[in-house]
């Protein structure tokens, strides 16, 4: 049965929609403590009314949305800014469905939404949640993405679905899925306008599996979460993944500030922010997608 989020998760849903403060999420953390200990499912609304509904203590997307009650996604300016109606959106890493609802909405009936997610009960809230929003515009994609076509093994994490990785270290059940290159699945559909990836070290393999879609005149703005320390356990570094990308078309990085975005320099070895943001400069949509972004003030937990 459904539940109501308790008092402590409520105050902390108006914090949350309030300016950036240092400590914020030390005393969310205080506030939301254990009134969640006892779990079960709860469901609300999230972003101006997209509907949710799952278990926060085994999936952070669903926390996450809890905590939105007032508020928007940290990545919501980017996808406010680079989609509208009857566009294409790639969501690999797509869990409980957060930026899936929210690019569902953004693109409308006429535009498509796929949403890569190979973890059968993360699949199995998205897809409550794609129900209980009406929306028929999303493709649920029960595979990973990676560089090859073929299987993966990946770790689910029992207390936090999105931790699911090919490089976890925390122990939890094994799971053989399918994989899927995005070169291979858009072979034969529309092309993405924004691609997000979401997928806890194997950020490189999607890229590397993604040559004629970031190659082609009309290829995606990228943003994806940038873990140096994930990234090292897929024998791969944030440099690495900076240099193929310039490869592709000369692909250039953005970091999310909380004054705004920032190029980063083609050296740097750390990331910017928790997730950055790439394009291409000669592409007049990508052109266009910086400069609506130029002065929007990201969250502090963008390592801004």
């Amino acid at each position: 049965m459904s539940r109501r989020p308790p008092p402590g998760v409520r105050i902390a849903q108006w914090l949350r929609a309030l300016p950036d403060f240092r400590g914020r999420d030390r005393l969310f953390s205080l506030l939301i403590g254990n009134t969640l200990a006892s779990g079960g499912t709860t469901n609300g609304t999230f972003g101006g009314g997209l509907c949710f509904e799952g278990d926060p203590l085994t999936d952070a997307n669903v926390l996450e949305m809890i905590l939105l009650r007032y508020a928007k996604p940290v990545l919501a300016p980017i996808f406010d800014a680079a989609l509208g109606p009857g566009d294409v959106l790639a969501d690999v890493g797509a869990n409980a469905g957060l930026y899936t609802l929210w690019g569902a909405r953004r693109v409308g009936p006429g535009g498509r939404v796929h949403a890569f997610e190979p973890y059968s009960r993360a699949r199995e809230t998205l897809s409550r949640n794609l129900r209980r929003n009406g929306f028929e515009n999303v493709d649920v994609v029960p595979a990973a993405v990676s560089a090859n076509d073929g299987v993966v093994t990946l770790v689910a994490d029992s207390r936090d679905s999105g931790l699911t990785s090919r490089y976890a270290r925390h122990p939890g059940v094994s799971l053989v899925v399918p994989a899927i290159t995005l070169d291979a699945y858009f072979a034969a559909r529309r092309m993405p306008r924004l691609l997000k990836i979401d997928v806890e070290g194997m950020e490189a393999e999607v890229l590397r599996g993604a040559r004629r879609v970031l190659g082609s005149d009309r290829a995606p703005a990228v943003v994806f979460e940038a873990n140096p320390a994930l990234l090292a356990r897929a024998g791969t570094s944030y440099l690495e993944v900076k240099s193929w990308l310039a490869s592709m078309g000369g692909y250039e990085i953005w970091s999310l500030r909380t004054r705004g975005l920032e190029r980063e320099n083609a050296e740097t070895p750390v990331p910017g922010s928790m997730n950055v943001l790439a394009v291409r400069p000669g592409l007049d949509a990508d052109e266009k997608l910086v400069q609506k972004l130029r002065n929007v003030r990201f969250q502090r937990n963008q390592n801004g």
